[in-house]
Protein backbone atom coordinates (compact mmCIF):
# COMPACT_ATOMS: atom_id res chain seq x y z
CA UNK A 1 0.00 0.00 0.00
CA UNK A 2 1.40 3.43 -1.16
CA UNK A 3 2.66 5.51 2.20
CA UNK A 4 0.29 8.46 2.43
CA UNK A 5 2.27 11.86 2.59
CA UNK A 6 2.48 11.88 6.55
CA UNK A 7 3.46 8.14 6.49
CA UNK A 8 6.41 9.66 3.92
CA UNK A 9 6.90 12.33 6.81
CA UNK A 10 7.16 10.26 9.74
CA UNK A 11 9.89 7.77 8.00
CA UNK A 12 12.20 10.50 6.84
CA UNK A 13 11.72 11.55 10.62
CA UNK A 14 12.81 7.74 11.46
CA UNK A 15 15.70 7.76 9.25
CA UNK A 16 17.45 10.98 10.61
CA UNK A 17 16.58 9.76 13.97
CA UNK A 18 18.33 7.05 12.89
CA UNK A 19 21.37 8.50 11.53
CA UNK A 20 21.67 10.86 14.50
CA UNK A 21 22.33 8.11 16.99
CA UNK A 22 25.04 6.49 14.47
CA UNK A 23 26.82 9.97 14.19
CA UNK A 24 26.47 9.92 18.17
CA UNK A 25 27.86 6.36 18.24
CA UNK A 26 30.24 7.16 15.78
CA UNK A 27 31.84 9.97 17.25
CA UNK A 28 32.03 8.45 20.91
CA UNK A 29 33.79 5.59 19.40
CA UNK A 30 36.62 7.69 17.60
CA UNK A 31 37.02 9.52 20.51
CA UNK A 32 37.54 6.21 22.30
CA UNK A 33 39.81 4.69 19.50
CA UNK A 34 43.84 5.15 20.41
CA UNK A 35 44.46 6.85 17.61
CA UNK A 36 48.69 7.93 15.93
CA UNK A 37 48.10 11.37 13.91
CA UNK A 38 50.72 11.58 11.89
CA UNK A 39 52.09 15.52 11.30
CA UNK A 40 52.04 16.60 7.81
CA UNK A 41 54.52 18.93 8.33
CA UNK A 42 56.98 16.37 9.18
CA UNK A 43 56.45 15.03 5.51
CA UNK A 44 54.85 11.52 7.16
CA UNK A 45 51.22 10.48 6.72
CA UNK A 46 47.78 11.56 7.67
CA UNK A 47 45.26 9.66 9.37
CA UNK A 48 41.92 10.79 8.80
CA UNK A 49 39.43 7.99 11.05
CA UNK A 50 35.82 10.46 10.36
CA UNK A 51 34.22 11.58 6.90
CA UNK A 52 31.10 12.86 6.32
CA UNK A 53 30.28 13.28 2.48
CA UNK A 54 27.23 14.16 0.33
CA UNK A 55 25.39 11.06 0.89
CA UNK A 56 27.07 8.99 3.59
CA UNK A 57 29.74 9.32 6.63
CA UNK A 58 32.17 6.88 7.41
CA UNK A 59 34.56 6.04 10.26
CA UNK A 60 37.37 3.96 11.18
CA UNK A 61 37.25 2.39 15.11
CA UNK A 62 40.20 -0.34 15.24
CA UNK A 63 41.68 -0.23 11.81
CA UNK A 64 38.17 -1.52 10.73
CA UNK A 65 35.54 0.87 7.91
CA UNK A 66 31.74 1.34 9.07
CA UNK A 67 29.61 3.44 6.54
CA UNK A 68 26.14 4.42 6.81
CA UNK A 69 23.68 6.48 4.73
CA UNK A 70 22.54 6.55 1.16
CA UNK A 71 23.27 3.08 0.79
CA UNK A 72 21.44 2.44 -2.69
CA UNK A 73 24.84 3.48 -4.36
CA UNK A 74 26.81 1.20 -2.32
CA UNK A 75 28.57 3.67 -0.55
CA UNK A 76 27.80 1.73 2.98
CA UNK A 77 29.38 -1.39 2.20
CA UNK A 78 33.55 -0.67 2.59
CA UNK A 79 36.03 -3.29 2.01
CA UNK A 80 37.00 -5.74 5.27
CA UNK A 81 40.53 -4.70 5.52
CA UNK A 82 42.51 -2.55 8.22
CA UNK A 83 42.69 1.43 7.12
CA UNK A 84 44.19 4.31 8.54
CA UNK A 85 42.30 7.17 6.45
CA UNK A 86 39.30 7.28 4.86
CA UNK A 87 37.54 10.02 2.39
CA UNK A 88 33.71 10.27 1.91
CA UNK A 89 32.98 12.51 -1.18
CA UNK A 90 29.81 12.83 -2.72
CA UNK A 91 28.57 9.47 -4.42
CA UNK A 92 32.02 7.81 -3.56
CA UNK A 93 34.50 6.86 -0.93
CA UNK A 94 38.37 6.34 -0.71
CA UNK A 95 40.43 5.49 2.38
CA UNK A 96 44.36 4.01 2.64
CA UNK A 97 44.98 0.32 3.83
CA UNK A 98 47.24 0.01 6.74
CA UNK A 99 50.89 -0.54 5.96
CA UNK A 100 52.13 -4.05 6.55
CA UNK A 101 53.15 -4.76 9.76
CA UNK A 102 56.68 -3.45 10.67
CA UNK A 103 56.59 -0.81 8.41
CA UNK A 104 56.77 3.34 9.06
CA UNK A 105 53.76 5.23 8.54
CA UNK A 106 55.46 6.98 5.70
CA UNK A 107 54.88 4.39 3.65
CA UNK A 108 52.22 4.42 2.80
CA UNK A 109 48.97 2.39 2.18
CA UNK A 110 47.16 1.01 -0.82
CA UNK A 111 44.11 3.22 -2.37
CA UNK A 112 40.92 1.34 -2.42
CA UNK A 113 37.64 3.33 -4.05
CA UNK A 114 33.76 2.20 -3.84
CA UNK A 115 30.50 3.77 -4.71
CA UNK A 116 28.97 5.17 -7.43
CA UNK A 117 29.02 8.04 -9.58
CA UNK A 118 31.07 10.09 -11.64
CA UNK A 119 33.83 9.81 -9.53
CA UNK A 120 34.26 5.96 -10.76
CA UNK A 121 32.94 6.05 -13.82
CA UNK A 122 36.04 7.81 -16.12
CA UNK A 123 39.16 6.65 -14.01
CA UNK A 124 41.06 4.45 -11.86
CA UNK A 125 43.06 5.49 -8.92
CA UNK A 126 46.64 5.47 -9.54
CA UNK A 127 48.31 1.87 -8.26
CA UNK A 128 51.16 2.78 -5.63
CA UNK A 129 50.63 3.78 -1.89
CA UNK A 130 49.62 7.18 -0.75
CA UNK A 131 49.97 9.00 2.10
CA UNK A 132 47.18 11.05 1.77
CA UNK A 133 43.86 11.22 0.38
CA UNK A 134 40.96 13.22 0.06
CA UNK A 135 37.85 13.23 -2.12
CA UNK A 136 35.59 15.37 -3.60
CA UNK A 137 32.56 16.59 -5.11
CA UNK A 138 33.56 13.49 -8.16
CA UNK A 139 37.26 13.63 -8.01
CA UNK A 140 39.63 12.37 -5.83
CA UNK A 141 43.36 13.32 -5.06
CA UNK A 142 45.96 11.75 -3.12
CA UNK A 143 49.50 12.29 -2.27
CA UNK A 144 51.75 9.65 -3.24
CA UNK A 145 54.50 8.10 -0.73
CA UNK A 146 57.12 6.99 -3.52
CA UNK A 147 58.09 10.34 -4.51
CA UNK A 148 55.72 12.68 -2.86
CA UNK A 149 54.11 13.78 -6.08
CA UNK A 150 50.31 14.87 -6.27
CA UNK A 151 48.16 12.93 -8.06
CA UNK A 152 44.27 12.87 -9.14
CA UNK A 153 41.30 11.33 -11.03
CA UNK A 154 37.55 10.95 -11.44
CA UNK A 155 35.10 12.92 -13.51
CA UNK A 156 36.53 14.80 -16.48
CA UNK A 157 40.22 15.01 -14.46
CA UNK A 158 43.28 15.89 -16.97
CA UNK A 159 46.04 15.24 -15.03
CA UNK A 160 48.39 18.16 -16.88
CA UNK A 161 46.50 20.72 -14.72
CA UNK A 162 47.67 18.79 -11.26
CA UNK A 163 50.85 20.08 -10.33
CA UNK A 164 54.23 18.64 -9.85
CA UNK A 165 56.45 18.76 -7.00
CA UNK A 166 56.59 16.98 -3.39
CA UNK A 167 53.93 17.65 -1.00
CA UNK A 168 52.88 16.76 2.51
CA UNK A 169 50.45 14.69 3.35
CA UNK A 170 47.87 17.60 3.30
CA UNK A 171 45.20 17.43 0.13
CA UNK A 172 41.57 18.73 0.42
CA UNK A 173 39.35 18.38 -2.90
CA UNK A 174 36.42 20.32 -3.21
CA UNK A 175 33.91 20.79 -6.18
CA UNK A 176 36.00 20.88 -9.24
CA UNK A 177 38.95 22.69 -7.04
CA UNK A 178 41.88 21.00 -4.88
CA UNK A 179 44.59 22.17 -2.45
CA UNK A 180 47.30 20.71 -1.14
CA UNK A 181 50.73 21.92 0.65
CA UNK A 182 53.84 22.22 -0.78
CA UNK A 183 56.37 19.86 1.25
CA UNK A 184 59.47 22.02 0.44
CA UNK A 185 57.97 25.38 1.96
CA UNK A 186 54.62 24.64 3.19
CA UNK A 187 53.34 26.79 0.44
CA UNK A 188 49.28 25.91 -0.28
CA UNK A 189 49.10 25.27 -3.51
CA UNK A 190 45.44 25.61 -5.48
CA UNK A 191 44.11 24.55 -8.78
CA UNK A 192 40.78 23.92 -10.53
CA UNK A 193 39.97 21.14 -12.77
CA UNK A 194 37.98 23.14 -15.09
CA UNK A 195 36.46 21.01 -18.08
CA UNK A 196 32.80 20.23 -16.92
CA UNK A 197 32.58 22.32 -13.92
CA UNK A 198 32.87 26.11 -13.23
CA UNK A 199 35.97 27.54 -13.56
CA UNK A 200 38.09 29.69 -10.38
CA UNK A 201 40.88 30.92 -12.31
CA UNK A 202 42.54 34.02 -10.84
CA UNK A 203 40.04 32.90 -7.45
CA UNK A 204 42.13 29.94 -6.28
CA UNK A 205 45.37 32.39 -5.50
CA UNK A 206 46.32 30.90 -1.68
CA UNK A 207 47.59 33.87 0.64
CA UNK A 208 51.37 33.54 0.72
CA UNK A 209 52.97 31.94 4.50
CA UNK A 210 53.12 28.85 5.42
CA UNK A 211 50.40 26.13 6.23
CA UNK A 212 49.87 23.52 8.39
CA UNK A 213 46.12 21.89 6.93
CA UNK A 214 43.91 23.02 4.53
CA UNK A 215 40.54 22.33 3.23
CA UNK A 216 38.06 23.11 0.38
CA UNK A 217 34.21 23.53 0.13
CA UNK A 218 32.19 23.83 -2.64
CA UNK A 219 33.80 26.77 -4.48
CA UNK A 220 36.42 27.73 -2.06
CA UNK A 221 39.40 27.07 -0.04
CA UNK A 222 40.71 27.47 3.72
Amino acid sequence: EPLTEAGKQTKMQRFWLVALVLSALAIAAVAQTEAQVYHAGSGLAYENLFSAGGRHTCFINSSKLLCWGDCELNNCFPPSDDFFSVSAGYWHTCALKLPAEGLPAEAGGDIVCWGSGYALQESVPPKGKAVAINAGFAHTCAVMAADRSLRCWGYKVDESEVPGGKFAAVVSAGNRQTCAVRLEDSAAVCFTLSEGGPSWEGELDPPGGQFASVACGGGHCC
